[in-house]
Formats: structure tokens, C-alpha cells, sequence
């Protein structure tokens, strides 16, 4: 039982130890809200795929076209832990303009 007890406060204790450093690995990126507004921003409804692939590029973000679900796909990849990313899809219509952005959360443990 007392053995049961010290890993218990040893547990604990690095968990408190942990916290700075988690609080600061999910803080390096933009929340995906804050990225979506920012995108959407930047394009307005019925923009051109080069202004599209413009407005990633100023950003960083290499996209891949999905020509089935007539998107632009994207990851913005935390450069501090592999744990947390934001997807990024931008949705266009049959002429790849610019319909709307969706922006998602992923977390991974490894």
C-alpha cells in the first residue's frame, strides 16, 4: 500500500512537472478557428485557384487538390510536438473558386 502511495504523488508530480511544457506545445500554433477566420479573411466567395493557391503559399501551406471532393487539403503541423496539428480544407465549386474554409484540430498521441 505504501508503495502503491509514492507512485501515486511520483505520478502526480510529473504530471505538474509536464504542464508548462504541454500548455506551451499547444500554444505554437494558431488555434483553428483563429486560422479559419484568417483564411477566410484573405478569399472571398468565388475567388480563383491561383489567388487559393496564392493565399496558402503566402502562408506556408503546401495544399494538395482532391479533385473528388473539390477541395484544397492542408496540414499545419506544430513545430514543437507532433502531437497536435490543424487540418485545413478549402472547399471550392467545379471551377475550383472559392467557396468556404473548414479548419479542424487533430491530436496523436505517438
Amino acid at each position: 500500500m505504501h508503495t502503491a502511495h509514492f507512485f501515486a504523488k511520483l505520478f502526480f508530480a510529473l504530471v505538474l512537472a509536464a504542464a508548462p511544457i504541454l500548455s506551451f506545445a499547444a500554444n505554437d500554433l494558431p488555434s483553428s478557428k483563429q486560422l479559419q477566420n484568417e483564411l477566410q479573411a484573405a478569399l472571398k466567395v468565388g475567388d480563383s485557384k491561383e489567388k487559393i493557391e496564392s493565399v496558402l503559399k503566402d502562408r506556408s501551406l503546401r495544399a494538395t487538390y482532391d479533385k473528388y471532393s473539390h477541395r484544397y487539403q492542408s496540414i499545419m503541423r506544430s513545430p514543437t510536438t507532433e502531437a497536435h496539428a490543424i487540418v485545413i480544407y478549402v472547399n471550392v465549386d467545379q471551377e475550383r473558386r472559392f467557396v468556404y474554409v473548414e479548419t479542424y484540430d487533430s491530436y496523436t498521441a505517438p
